[in-house]
């Protein structure tokens, strides 16, 4: 109460600077709350592909040197040796989506598994493939949500191109009202990749991901092997171990764009302009502190009266800020793929953000009332 009343009477005091001041922290922190609100959903979109991951996931790197041309279906024939609940993900693998640049390349998940119980990525919308369209090379896939934004309707149903070559989109992975780190990804039988890719793992070298529900992925990953082995004696495995999520800084620094930059630089300025001013005012204010200091006010009290009147300031712009993207966000979940969405991290980096701002704005105007003395009343 008692820092409202003295943030009240800061802002009667001197109503068209603090106005100014106000609208100036208001609008930089908002910025500041979307890039939080964009890392924070990077961050939890991490935590989500974790939960969600294949069970008992490993990966390892496939080695195959041999002069003839080796079909798929030698690489996949010694898969029909796992037992049920075993699944096997193509990984690393990159296609052209029509309609999405000539030079842009999106990921592709290729799978195989050998039943339809077995784990499957989060499906937000339809279905996912079956065993049977896998056995028949059948162009079906499921996409991530952006990816939706280059289908085409045909016959009431979605379709897309992927190196010229036409798949029915049959299902959607992710998660309703919110991001994850699959929405630009493809997932497709790995029967039905398009000819260009299929080579990427025909020509020998190329990443797998075996997973089970009964955490015996390591015996099977032994038992496809040796089953491989009988056909390519010099195939080989490297690099086995589990599952990582991306880094998440990594997925930041990549999505940085100018709305980072635009935040900083807004940052900078309206902090700037903060400092310039409460020295304004302070230097209005030399007779009222002079006339503390005579009534035994310390340096401290008034630089602690000083630290109050921007904390409350910048708490109440930041709490204007904070309504305005909660109410946005009401109508509309993003700006150009920045989440308008609240999360507990807002209020915390809001809360530092706030500290830091009236620290900041508060060093110099208290240096420069530490040099008025009480003989200013003499002055007055």
């Amino acid at each position: 109460m008692n820092l409202f009343k003295i943030t009240l009477k800061r802002i009667r005091a001197e109503k068209i600077t603090s106005l100014c001041l106000i609208v100036g922290l208001v609008i930089s922190m908002l910025m500041v709350s979307i890039c939080t609100s964009f890392i924070a959903e990077i961050s939890n979109a991490g935590d989500d592909k974790m939960e969600y991951a294949p069970p008992d996931g490993l990966m390892f790197n496939s080695k195959l040197e041999v002069e003839e041309k080796v079909e798929l279906s030698d690489l996949l024939k010694p898969m029909e040796q796992l037992k049920e609940g075993t699944g096997v993900i193509f990984n690393g693998l990159m296609v052209n989506v029509d309609g999405r640049g000539v030079d842009t390349y999106t990921s592709v998940s290729a799978e195989w598994f050998q039943d339809d119980t077995v784990w499957h990525y989060p499906i937000m919308e339809g279905r996912y493939y079956t065993t049977e369209e896998i056995k028949n090379s059948e162009k079906v896939i499921v996409v991530g949500k952006d990816i939706l934004n280059n289908t085409y309707l045909k016959n009431a149903k979605k379709y897309i191109k992927i190196m010229d070559e036409e798949y029915l989109v049959i299902g959607v992975v992710g998660f309703k009202g919110k991001r994850s780190l699959w929405d630009s990804r493809v997932f497709m039988p790995v029967t039905a990749l398009p000819e260009y890719t299929e080579n990427d793992i025909t020509d020998g070298d190329f990443d797998c991901i075996f997973y089970t529900s009964d955490k015996t992925s390591e015996s099977e990953i032994n038992t496809y092997i040796k089953e491989l082995k009988t056909e390519f004696p010099n195939y080989s495995v490297s690099a086995l171990h589990e599952l990582e999520t991306d880094n998440v800084v990594d997925n930041i620094m990549v999505s940085m764009d100018i709305l980072f930059i635009i935040s900083m630089l807004g940052y900078v300025v309206s902090l700037m302009y903060s400092v310039n001013m409460v020295s304004f005012w302070i230097a209005k204010r030399q007779f009222e502190i002079s006339v503390r200091k005579a009534f035994g006010y310390t340096n401290k009290a008034i630089g602690k009266m000083i630290f109050k009147e921007m904390f409350g300031l910048c708490l109440l712009s930041f709490v204007i800020a904070t309504m305005i993207q909660g109410i946005v966000s009401i109508g509309m979940n993003s700006i150009s793929n920045y989440t308008l969405k609240l999360y507990h991290q807002n209020i915390i980096v809001g809360l530092v953000v706030v500290l830091f701002t009236a620290f900041l704005t508060s060093i110099w105007p208290i240096v420069k009332t530490l040099k008025i003395q009480p003989i200013e009343v003499i002055k007055g």
